[in-house]
């Protein structure tokens, strides 16, 4: 191509990509990265393979259920590809080894699903003055763009001053998505990253899928002054951002607290996940309502009992949580940290 030549396939072969999130738009971003000839190529990912990622996670396969999708993942990677280098970071990403990896490559690309790991990696690369490219999915939805770019230093905070209310936000794990939009999603940061390194892109813009109406949409953004945005590396580490996205509750329990309670007292588990949400929470005294009946529903609960909202992740568990709390002003409710996904039945 005139565009890419023997030149352009050095530069690309010459780069250093950090991936963070190996899931639904990291497994594609990566393997057309690798395709590419990207020559150092990151994947940071704490989590490990579910029977549930497989539809829109192409790399893994029913066999590598339970492993780490990282070390799967740059694993695969490397057989297919192997003239590029894959690195496996089984880590998540935090304050500290942010700033410390970002450093050692040349763009960062965003593949969580997580509003407070966008917010950290926003300012990190702020601070560091290293272009990262967003991607988010949602059922049909999709979106992506090109942040702190050399030419235009439009950020995430520009698109999105104030985070989005925690309780509100559901993510793919959530609400769901089709297979195919994380795919398309991931080709397109693919593509920006390849145009990036090539110097070929253009910023400024947020683009949008509808793949439901096969539609597309481009938005421009403008560069704004955010105040409470971290202006120092130390101002960074002191940064709380789940705090400041309100991913923090202090009125949660974790499962293994919970666990423990129900041994000792009774305890009302209110399950707002749908009818065909699985597993089944077994734990005595459970009363499944779905959220979107949760509000005229009327529990018969003592005003000295404790009440714990659950999920399959804990958020929307979140909004059941407020919605009880001022329904029932006596009652103590608590939220599951982590919800089903985290809470082992035996």
């Amino acid at each position: 191509m005139a565009e890419i030549g023997v030149e352009g396939q050095i530069a690309l072969q010459q780069s250093s990509v950090l991936l963070i999130g190996a899931g639904g738009l990291g497994c594609p971003v990566a393997q057309y990265l690798g395709g590419a000839g990207i020559g150092k190529l990151a994947l940071m990912d704490f989590d490990t393979i579910d029977e549930s990622n497989l539809h829109r996670q192409l790399l893994y396969q029913y066999a590598d259920i339970g492993k780490l999708k990282t070390e799967v993942a740059a694993e695969r990677l490397t057989k297919q590809f192997p003239h590029s280098s894959f690195i496996s970071i089984p880590n998540a990403l935090d304050k500290q080894n942010a700033l410390e990896l970002f450093k050692v490559y040349d763009i960062i690309v965003d593949c969580t699903d997580s509003i407070s790991a966008r917010y950290l990696i926003n300012d990190a690369c702020f601070l560091l003055d290293k272009p990262w490219i967003y991607g988010s999915v949602n059922g049909f939805s999709g979106q992506w763009a090109v942040f702190n770019h050399p030419q235009n230093k439009v950020q995430y905070r520009d698109l999105f001053p104030i985070p989005p209310n925690a309780s509100e936000m559901v993510n793919c794990n959530v609400n769901g998505t089709v297979g195919v939009v994380p795919g398309f999603t991931a080709t397109m940061q693919a593509t920006e990253c390849i145009k990036y390194i090539l110097q070929l892109s253009k910023t400024g813009f947020l683009h949008t899928l509808d793949a439901l109406e096969n539609r597309f949409y481009s938005l421009k953004l403008a560069t704004k002054i955010h105040e409470n945005q971290p202006k120092t590396q130390t101002d960074f580490l002191q940064f709380s951002y789940p705090e400041y996205c309100g991913e923090t509750n202090q009125m949660e329990i974790t499962p293994k607290a919970l666990l423990e309670l129900v041994k000792i007292q009774n305890v009302w588990i209110i399950d707002v996940r749908d009818e065909d949400e699985m597993p089944v929470c077994t734990i005595k005294n459970t009363i499944h309502i779905p959220l979107k009946l949760l509000e005229i529903a009327n529990l018969e609960i003592p005003d000295s009992g404790i009440a714990v909202t659950l999920c399959q992740t804990g958020i929307r568990s979140l909004k059941a949580q407020k919605i009880l709390q001022l329904k029932y002003p006596k009652i103590q409710i608590l939220n599951l940290k982590g919800g089903m996904d985290q809470l082992k039945l035996k």
